[in-house]
């Protein structure tokens, strides 16, 4: 690959990250999200780190490590300190989940062009419980129901199926089993 396949690779992860900031100014997203930060990291700056973990599809704890390895990223964000794993976890469980989703459709779209993005949608269920099947039964044998043990989650993802992206995911809690 070489160094041209490095300086490419790194110049799209900057590219991820400017456009991010343009797509959050475009939509009015505030750079802080409290009075009373720390003001160490913005929020454009962690939710374009997001945009580029998703863009990897890497994960929180394999982000966090080659993070100070990405010059580039760190450079185009503008900040100076590496923000640790647990930094990144708890803002994206704060972050409204239309932000994200709307930054990876919007970038989906600027790679492929308005007219190419199709989108593939699908759900599942998962079980939220870990009752064994003789407690289940124990439960049906004194007159008590399944579904109040035994719990579900629905998932729901929408990816675009050129770049792979998640667009969206939705998560509801169901009873009863997965449909």
């Amino acid at each position: 690959m070489g160094c041209r396949g490095t300086a490419r690779r790194a110049d799209r992860l900057a590219g991820i990250v400017r456009t991010t900031f343009l797509i959050l100014s475009g939509m009015g997203y505030l750079e802080y999200s409290s009075k009373k930060s720390k003001r160490t990291y913005s929020d454009h700056a962690k939710v374009a780190l997001l945009a580029v973990k998703e863009y990897l599809g890497k994960s929180f704890a394999e982000f966090s490590m080659i993070l100070p390895s990405l010059v580039t990223v760190t450079e185009a964000t503008g900040i100076s300190d590496i923000p640790e794993e647990t930094t990144l976890r708890k803002f994206r469980g704060r972050l409204n989940p239309g932000v994200l989703g709307r930054i990876l459709a919007t970038q989906s779209m600027m790679i492929v062009g308005n007219d190419d993005v199709i989108v593939a949608a699908d759900a599942t269920g998962m079980p939220t419980s870990h009752a064994s099947k003789h407690y289940i039964l124990q439960l049906k044998y004194f007159g008590i129901e399944e579904a109040v043990v035994r719990g579900y989650t629905k998932l729901t993802l929408a990816v675009c199926v050129h770049t792979k992206a998640i667009l969206t995911a939705d998560t509801a809690p169901t009873q009863g089993p997965p449909t």
